[in-house]
């Protein structure tokens, strides 16, 4: 069934480059068959994504008008460079570390590249831990 179960690897860990967005972000919750809110489209990074039982909008909280309910203070840290399809691990190398110092994420993926939302509060945490673990994070 399976070709060849790997170990784990005893390579060194990849490094990776992030850089922190300027700006605030909120995640939102929307009805499935709600129209895609024109309000999300002003944010220069947005993502949306519509399943069969709910829509989910990210984008600078700026946006937002205030009478919608979402979670905010999310700051974003976009990784820097680009990434093939079947590239594995990207992410996981980065959450690995972020999770085992309690720092929770939210991940929008892109073509390109990957984009690592985490709350404001842990912002400093997150940031230290990430360099610590040999990553580089430039300020945008």
């Amino acid at each position: 069934m399976f070709e060849k179960i790997q170990k784990p690897s005893t390579e060194p860990k990849r490094k990776f480059k992030l850089l922190l967005l300027s700006g605030e972000f909120g995640i939102v919750k929307l009805a499935a068959d709600e129209k895609i809110p024109e309000w999300a489209l002003k944010s220069e990074f947005y993502s949306i994504t519509r399943t069969a039982g709910e829509m989910t909008v990210v984008c600078d909280s700026r946006y937002i008008p205030a009478d919608y309910s979402f979670a905010g203070d999310w700051k974003c840290l976009k990784l820097e460079g680009v990434y093939d399809l079947n590239e594995t691990g990207v992410i996981a190398a980065l959450s690995d570390i972020l999770a085992k110092n309690g720092i929770s994420i939210f991940v929008v993926s892109t073509w390109p590249t990957d984009y690592i939302l985490l709350r404001q509060q842990n912002l400093v945490k997150a940031l230290f831990v990430l360099q610590k673990d040999g990553h580089t994070v430039l300020r945008g």
